[in-house]
């Protein structure tokens, strides 16, 4: 199955044309890759050679070679390329991309496929991990390039946006999940136990609500780190957050006192959530460059 991404950028066609053609700039989008560069050809005038590496730590890299095609009109490029190198599981590939403008921007995708080397394990390792995270970045790597033309938010920038939104809804979602597991499941407070009921909020008995809140916040937690709607769920952590607070303060008024209590981590449980709330809209997210239209997700 071809690796695909569309994303519709509000910009023009030049502007993208040269972010995506040229080497310096598209090595600056697409983290596929570390290192582009051109290499002289003597062959027809529209073909251009590429070499490219990825590094992957330890001071080692990925590199390999191919050869693009732009149009003329600047509706599409073709490409091949390829790797002899053994760290490398792709072998060769070919793809496109497709740029179709339409009023007020363009609207751009690409669609490509490669073969893999090491026989039956290396189409396992392929199908398992190595696809699923070529989709992945490359969709990534799609919206960053829109945040960049849209917004100007440089693509440096942006993938340091998305690193704290991350660590933040990691924490956020981390936070619910222990929360709701330790000290309602595992091992029950009694003090939480007595505080659900005198707040009288509770249904069959105190320690049922609470062990129903546990799991409640335990799925939540899983939903945060998943990342879907994050927005919503991040405005629904900060107000649950607040009115779990409130009951708190009114049924135990000393919890103030305690600069370890849990006003303390919910005050910095509410400043990870509205981190993440407003850094949703400028950090790159892979959904925003879902499958073509007219394909399989």
């Amino acid at each position: 199955m071809k690796l695909t991404a569309e994303t519709m950028i509000h910009g023009d066609l030049e502007t993208l044309w040269a972010l995506t053609q040229t080497p310096e700039h598209h090595v600056r989008w697409d983290m596929r890759f570390t290192d582009i560069g051109t290499i002289p050809t003597s062959g027809p005038g529209d073909l251009q050679k590429f070499r490219y590496a990825t590094r992957i730590g330890f001071g080692k890299a990925i590199e390999g070679c191919g050869e693009t095609i732009p149009a003329k009109d600047h509706g599409a490029s073709t490409l091949r390329f390829g790797s002899d190198d053994a760290k490398s599981l792709i072998s060769e590939g070919t793809g496109y991309w497709s740029y179709k403008p339409f009023e007020g921007g363009v609207n751009f995708s690409t669609a490509y496929d490669y073969y893999v080397r090491y026989g039956r394990l290396g189409v396992a390792v392929d199908r398992l991990v190595f696809r699923p995270l070529m989709v992945w970045a490359t969709r990534w790597s799609f919206d960053r390039l829109r945040l960049w033309i849209e917004k100007g938010i440089a693509p440096e920038l942006s993938i340091r946006l998305w690193f704290i939104k991350l660590a933040a809804r990691t924490a956020v979602g981390l936070v619910w999940i222990l929360e709701g597991l330790i000290p309602k499941l595992l091992w029950v407070s009694s003090e939480e136990v007595e505080l659900v009921g005198r707040s009288g909020m509770f249904w069959i008995s105190p320690a049922w609500t609470l062990g129903a809140l546990g799991i409640a916040e335990i799925l939540a937690g899983l939903w945060m780190l998943y990342g879907r709607a994050e927005r919503l769920t991040m405005a629904a952590s900060i107000l649950f957050t607040i009115a779990i607070s409130s009951i708190v303060v009114m049924t135990d008024p000393s919890a103030l006192a305690n600069p370890l209590g849990g006003i303390s981590k919910n005050l910095a449980l509410i400043a990870c959530a509205v981190a993440v709330f407003l850094l949703s809209s400028i950090s790159p997210a892979a959904k925003q460059a879902g499958c073509r239209q007219g394909e399989k997700p």
